[in-house]
């Protein structure tokens, strides 16, 4: 799959997941109806500042629109989790601060699991560097 094709894929999941229009969606992301649709087609040729800027107003990476790294689950759970977020400004304070604190052990725990992974993988590249 190209570039554009893994842009509109991407655009397209986000749009039918928060169930909005096309209208909404392009005044969302800053841009017309017209460019939305020539990118939901995959005929638009988006600028690299253009790809930067619709991936800052829907909170992701833009390498991860233009590769086509994030499935449709993983754009569902990252969608979920944005939303969870918004929903969190609604709670009382104190939960707010457990959910911060919450927050806080998970990104502990995947930076943990993270550096277990490049050990390992260093591991196993030292290991077959090795006779």
């Amino acid at each position: 799959m190209g570039i554009q094709q893994n842009l509109a894929d991407a655009m397209r999941i986000i749009k039918e997941r928060r169930n909005i229009s096309l209208v909404d969606f392009s005044e969302e992301l800053g841009i017309s109806c017209s460019t939305l649709q020539e990118y939901f087609h995959g005929q638009g040729n988006p600028t690299i500042l253009m790809v930067e800027h619709i991936a800052s107003k829907l909170n992701l990476d833009p390498i991860a629109l233009m590769s086509g790294v994030l499935e449709p689950n993983q754009i569902d759970v990252l969608l979920l989790f944005l939303e969870s977020v918004q929903k969190v400004s609604y709670l009382p304070q104190y939960k707010k601060r457990q959910f911060v604190r919450l927050l806080r052990q998970m990104i502990e725990l995947w930076e943990e699991t993270e550096i277990k992974n490049c050990e390992l993988e260093a591991g196993t590249q030292i290991e077959t560097i090795d006779p």
